[in-house]
């Protein structure tokens, strides 16, 4: 019987897929897909034997041109139309090798013999198997580097629409961590039987759903997966990121849940990590802070300075107070700093889980904080330590609305260099002199205080970017960050408004509406894609009714919250003419039914 998280998942997915069949962001990398497995699946139709000629003639018979070229791009080209391996394929010298081995081209014809009808899972599996353990057997024998993603490449490319192309096994498992449903023992499995499982779930929900999808097929399926991944992985090792785009496009939302999914994915993978928390919101409220930048914040507020403070007999005196980001730091920081006063080495990106065991077995670290590490038999000894610390999201609304030169300071440097090794004096560290230490103080080595950015706390910022305060982002500082846009969204806008239970005839009329909208400001020259409608506007959709039913509604929604922004847009043209003919053509593009 079906689990109420598999049923959650399958909802999850059929949405999800809807929006990326109507979207259609890799249709050059879909393309690439079709033709690369339509060359398998033809040479499989004259395929018998299991040797280098008899494959050989039968892509021949196929029409094929070029063998050598096809069999580099099933097992040697990083980039193959099915997916990229990157440093994880095989190399040149490795590649010449194995086409003299007669068990390779046996690996070979069996996998592309999967594609002359639609094997069994069964079947599927005994040949990936087979695979893998010739794999195993052959890079131990001639002390070569396993390359497990090539072979799950070359098997998907067999099969299209079984199994995703997130080939290695690494990535998929951070993928169902990041989806959060990694409770679902079937997706625990090895690669192939957990690719097998989610696409049968896609595939029951589109069919016993009658889902009818447009541009719906095997190609666009396995590939939804990795768009997925790439989308709810979003800068999943950039610690510094931008959202920026027009107004009412769900930046913060979007950096929130980002953040959310992956300090639960960290937290599920770490029972044993203190304070355990017994919902999401109260997860996202201890490893996150969030804050707006407005004109008058600076750097005291941020990093710290002196400030007004109230004694316990009501006195108010000035007094050194640290901001919010050092305060902040200070907590993500927390396994860093103890590591520094237990070994007076700083934590680098070299040092390992073995270091800090060893260190926990000669008492000079407390072993509590560091329990999530020592006590998960799954970590093993060799990986680094830095990516396994538990996650830290620091989020700044409105990011280009303070003067951001002088909010961060001397924080410039430290954004560019983490950690303990890249310690810096701030402004106020004199202050320090002494030993005159409370308990807002940071890294104290030898009666100086230090401070830096722990590696384990990410810096989101949020911003439009047709807000006139964008010039206080300098070049130097920009080069800090990574951007990333973010646009309207129909399917988030069709979302929003089931949320707010406005009949389904509506909502399609409306999406169409803000379609040929935006469309339509995008090549306005006075304005351009920077203006357009972002999707929450339509969380005021239910605000407007009448007798008028649809026409109404779209109606009042222009009068009312369109017409005001778009006229603020228009402002600076000087002539009230010419705004008007602009507005009447935009209202006259929204509100046709």
């Amino acid at each position: 019987m079906e689990t109420d998280k598999e049923t959650n998942l399958k909802n999850y997915l059929g949405q999800l897929y809807q929006h990326y069949c109507i979207e259609r962001p890799n249709e050059d990398w879909v393309s690439a897909f079709d033709a690369f497995c339509d060359k398998i699946k033809q040479t499989a139709k004259y395929l018998e034997g299991k040797t280098k000629k008899d494959l050989q003639t039968a892509f021949e018979k196929a029409g094929g041109e070029d063998f050598d070229s096809f069999i580099s791009q099933c097992w040697y080209e990083r980039a193959n139309g099915v997916a990229s391996v990157g440093l994880g394929g095989v190399s040149k010298e490795n590649y010449k090798k194995l086409m003299q081995e007669d068990e390779f081209w046996e690996v070979v014809c069996k996998a592309i013999k999967l594609a002359k009808e639609d094997s069994k899972n069964s079947v599927i599996k005994q040949v990936w198997n087979d695979a893998h353990d010739w794999m195993e057997s052959y890079a131990e024998t001639n002390h070569i580097n396993r390359f497990p993603a090539v072979v799950n490449r070359f098997i998907a490319g067999c099969i299209p629409g079984k199994c995703t192309t997130i080939v290695p096994q690494a990535h998929y498992n951070t993928f169902i961590s990041q989806i959060n449903w990694s409770g679902i023992d079937k997706l625990n499995k090895d690669w192939l039987e957990s690719n097998l499982y989610i696409l049968e779930l896609l595939d029951s929900q589109i069919k016993h759903h009658n889902l009818h999808i447009e541009n719906d097929n095997i190609y666009y399926r396995s590939t939804f997966f990795w768009w997925l991944y790439d989308t709810l992985g979003l800068a999943q090792d950039d610690k510094q990121i931008v959202f920026h785009g027009s107004p009412g496009t769900g930046k913060t939302w979007k950096a929130k849940e980002i953040s959310k999914s992956k300090i639960i994915s960290w937290h599920n993978n770490n029972k044993t990590f203190k304070p355990k928390l017994d919902t999401n919101d109260k997860l996202f409220a201890e490893f996150s802070s969030l804050i707006q930048f407005h004109p008058s914040f600076g750097y005291e507020d941020f990093v710290e300075g002196i400030r007004p403070t109230s004694s316990q007999n009501g006195n108010i005196k000035l007094g050194l107070v640290e901001g919010v980001f050092k305060k902040f730091c200070k907590k993500a920081a927390t396994w860093e700093i103890d590591y520094y006063n237990a070994t007076r080495q700083p934590l680098e990106e070299k040092t390992t889980v073995s270091d800090i065991k060893d260190n926990i077995k000669d008492k000079k670290i407390t072993s509590e904080i560091w329990r999530f590490i020592t006590e998960n038999d799954d970590i093993k000894n060799d990986e680094k330590l830095i990516n396994l610390l538990p996650p830290y999201f620091f989020i700044i609304d409105e990011i280009n609305r303070a003067e951001l030169s002088r909010v961060f300071g001397e924080l410039m440097y430290s954004l560019e260099y983490r950690g303990a090794s890249h310690k810096i004096e701030t402004q106020y560290s004199a202050m320090h002199d002494g030993g005159n230490f409370d308990k807002s103080s940071f890294l104290i080595i030898d009666d100086k205080e230090y401070f830096f950015i722990p590696y384990n706390l990410y810096l989101y910022g949020t911003m439009n970017t047709i807000d006139r305060s964008v010039e206080s982002f300098d070049f130097a500082l920009r080069r800090r960050f990574r951007w990333i846009e973010v646009k309207p969204d129909l399917f988030a806008a069709r979302q929003i408004m089931t949320e707010n239970h406005i009949p389904e005839d509506f909502i399609t009329k409306f999406c169409e509406s803000l379609k040929r909208l935006n469309e339509r400001i995008s090549e306005e020259p006075l304005l351009g894609p920077h203006y357009m409608i972002g999707h929450a506007y339509m969380k005021a959709v239910g605000e407007y009714s009448g007798p008028g039913g649809i026409k109404s509604y779209i109606n009042s929604f222009w009068t009312c919250r369109l017409e005001p922004l778009l006229t603020e847009y228009f402002r600076g043209i000087g002539n009230s003419g010419v705004i008007g003919r602009k507005l009447e053509a935009l209202k006259n593009e929204f509100i046709k039914v």
